[in-house]
């Protein structure tokens, strides 16, 4: 691999325990971006994490060409419907906990 797969992590207030472990990677990963609709954590990792995206909106973050891949750590619910939408956008997905709790999610 020539590049590092950029990332965005979905749900920046719990994809905060991931900023350990995303060091680990070393080059392997590079954190593009994160979204929140908190402002407040969207200001903390831009106050983190300087050059780091934040967005608001999920969507604008499946539009953004900067973004190879999402971590999704939203609300469960969300992670099936989330995973549809980035996989459509030609985004990898990473989902923190499951994806679907039914088949009909799935």
């Amino acid at each position: 691999m020539n590049a590092p797969i950029r990332l965005a992590i979905v749900g920046g207030h719990r994809g905060g325990s991931f900023n350990s472990a995303l060091q680990a990677f070393g080059d392997l990963i590079s954190l593009t971006a994160v979204c929140d609709t908190d402002k407040g954590v969207r200001e903390q990792w831009i106050s983190e994490r300087p050059g780091v995206k934040a967005f608001e909106r999920y969507e604008d973050v499946l539009r953004d060409p900067t973004v190879d891949a999402v971590l999704l750590a939203t609300l469960m619910m969300l992670h099936a419907r989330q995973a549809i939408d980035a996989l459509n956008a030609g985004k990898h997905v990473l989902s923190e906990v499951i994806a679907a709790t039914s088949i009909e999610d799935a």
